[in-house]
């Protein structure tokens, strides 16, 4: 699809404006052919298990999503410095990482 094809393709949705979700998409797949395919697989997977009902396997697959992905944030790196900060025994005084993580999940829901 060219790219003034997208607004064109715009309906309205609460969930995504169809220029982020086409920048999400183009990121995902890095444009290429056998990625996009793949990618639409997946989606197109979801969409019948929704179709079917409500699914837990659905959203057991989404959350599965998000912890594959999770691993390339630089939220894991952060994670991951702390981690190792509290191995080396640079947090004495302050808790373990687990417990800085949870104290901070905690006092911000």
């Amino acid at each position: 699809m060219r790219e003034e094809d997208l607004g064109q393709q715009a309906t309205t949705n609460d969930l995504f404006d169809d220029y982020g979700l086409a920048e999400a998409v183009a990121g995902i797949t890095g444009k290429k052919t056998e990625a996009a395919d793949e990618f639409a697989f997946y989606i197109l997977l979801i969409m019948d298990g929704l179709r079917s009902g409500p699914s837990e396997q659905v959203g057991q697959v989404l959350k599965r999503s998000v912890e594959l992905a999770f691993p390339f944030t630089e939220t894991f790196h952060a994670a991951l410095d702390l981690y190792c900060l509290d191995k080396r025994g640079m947090l004495a005084g302050h808790g373990t990482s687990v417990e800085l993580i949870r104290e901070l999940i905690r006092t911000r829901s």
